[in-house]
């Protein structure tokens, strides 16, 4: 699916990723753990062309996205929830949820896949005329969920969906990305600081610690390592 290769982003002096090498197969769901500023959201943002890397490559489907602009990668598959959801505050549930479907390879599909969101999401449905500033946090990362979804995406691509959210709504997000996986074979990356949540949903899972990829393995192996635990599990 996707093959991320010696990838390298620097900020004038601050090096923010170096040579970082991963790999999501189709249907895969791929952890990212690490402390603030490790990268992980640098890492994302690189992926989607929203910042520009200064080595490496991005390999999509055997074809190279390095260079490509961001409204093209989406248009090859790749959408973003971004952290903080970036949302249009004063627009509501309806309109949010539309612009995501303004790539070519949503269009013709937008009614079926609107009914597959409100299907995972029926407050949404209830409050589809709602300005989303109203809103609660859940119900916000909702509409940023299913706003990525729009766009018909093969990866899907999440900066800390549960950031800031309350512990049931997070058990409920995690149970709604565990759906999205098994209905669809979506491919998912997420960048997660709730690392037990984030292994116990993830196929495998990278370390990223100051910009570089520090471990990496199934996340059951993962959960086992005592230095793992100690780290990122608080155990």
């Amino acid at each position: 699916m996707i093959e991320v290769d010696k990838v390298s982003l620097s900020y004038g002096k601050h090096q923010a990723l170096i040579d970082v090498s991963m790999r999501v197969s189709e249907g895969e769901t791929v952890a990212i753990l690490g402390a603030n500023g490790a990268g992980k959201t640098s890492l994302l943002k690189t992926i989607t062309g929203l910042t520009r890397r200064s080595g490496g490559r991005i390999m999509l489907a055997g074809s190279d996205i390095s260079a490509e602009p961001t409204n093209r990668i989406v248009e090859r598959g790749i959408a973003l929830v971004p952290e903080g959801r970036r949302l249009i505050g004063n627009m509501t549930v309806m309109e949010n949820l539309m612009l995501g479907a303004y790539a070519h390879r949503a269009r013709g599909r937008e009614q079926s896949t609107l009914d597959y969101v409100f299907d995972l999401f029926p407050r949404l449905a209830e409050r589809r005329g709602q300005a989303v500033r109203t809103m609660s946090g859940g119900e916000q990362q909702m509409v940023a969920i299913g706003r990525a979804l729009m766009s018909n995406p093969k990866l899907l691509l999440l900066d800390e969906p549960s950031l800031g959210l309350a512990p049931k709504l997070v058990d409920d997000v995690f149970a709604i990305l565990a759906r999205i996986s098994r209905d669809s074979r979506l491919s998912i990356v997420l960048v997660e600081q709730n690392a037990n949540q984030a292994l116990a949903m993830a196929d495998r899972a990278y370390l990223l610690s100051g910009g570089r990829i520090v471990g990496e393995g199934p996340s059951a192996t993962l959960r086992d390592d005592p230095i793992v635990a100690k780290s990122y599990l608080g155990m």
